[in-house]
């Protein structure tokens, strides 16, 4: 009697969690701050799943929500460990983003319209931006972060539709980018990003799937010249949300799906949690 009581308790106190994402773009209807992990781990020349080098990324990331506007902040951080063989362990920052956020009800779902901005803060060494690019797998939505030398404008349309515990999101994106040192021949270029997740809130638990996927609009898409025309990149992420007051923890784990991508890399796993307020 007693566990029934504690879980019917603890479903009570979880708070709404339509929407909420993993890999895909984070803006709803819910302030909150959190702090993501992601673990990455690349093959070898044999194209076997390595650990004798791994990237590690950090995000410290919050938004907040006022009524149907909201503004957010994103920093990310990342780092390859490095084993044996004498190579250097690098550690770079990536891109700072900032932006603002508009809900707008459409009867059976919501439509959220989001417009950011991204500051040249990434580390523009090639060591510093191979390190950002590699660690970035689990979040390639986010990969003007990873640009050196440049600023970005994100502009995105996440509809979202809710049927009891099934949420189904899509996110609608168009990413522009300002190179200001000249490091590639192109001044300008763009991503276009369309993502979508399909998840069931049951409480105290939330499950979600989630495709990921980017295409490169440019003659360079990668800093110092690194990738060809219209490259287009594809992950799957899969997780779970443990919806507990106001602190949610969630693991999930994400794989590449486009053929080069799979190639340079095996799985990255992710943990982190949120403060709801």
């Amino acid at each position: 009697m007693r566990n029934v009581v504690l879980v019917a308790a603890l479903t009570a106190m979880a708070v709404p969690a339509w929407g909420q994402t993993f890999s895909m773009d984070r803006m709803r209807d819910q302030t909150e701050i959190g702090l993501r992990m992601d673990f990455g781990f690349p093959r070898d020349q044999a194209r076997d799943v390595t650990v004798e080098e791994t990237f590690f990324r950090t995000e410290l990331h919050g938004q907040v929500a006022m009524g149907d506007y909201g503004g957010y902040l994103s920093i990310p951080l990342a780092r390859n460990i490095v084993s044996g063989d004498g190579r250097e362990e690098i550690t770079a920052f990536g891109n700072l983003e900032l932006g603002g956020f508009q809900k707008r009800d459409l009867g059976p779902l919501d439509l959220i319209l989001r417009l950011g901005l991204t500051l040249p803060t990434a580390d523009d060494s090639i060591a510093g931006f191979s390190t950002n690019a590699f660690s970035n797998f689990a979040r390639v939505t986010d990969h003007l972060n990873t640009q050196p030398n440049t600023f970005g404008l994100r502009m995105s349309a996440s509809p979202v539709w809710n049927a009891g515990v099934v949420f189904l999101r899509a996110d609608v994106g168009v990413d522009l980018l300002w190179d200001t040192a000249q490091v590639t021949h192109d001044d300008f270029q763009s991503f276009f990003r369309a993502n979508v997740g399909l998840g069931a809130n049951l409480g105290i638990v939330t499950l979600a799937l989630e495709s990921v996927n980017m295409v490169t609009m440019a003659d360079s898409s990668f800093a110092f010249g690194e990738a060809q025309l219209d490259q287009t990149i594809h992950t799957m992420t899969a997780g779970a949300w443990a919806n507990l007051g106001v602190i949610h923890q969630y693991i999930s784990f994400t794989a590449p799906l486009d053929e080069l991508s799979r190639d340079a890399y095996g799985f990255v796993f992710s943990m982190g949690a949120d403060i709801r307020i």
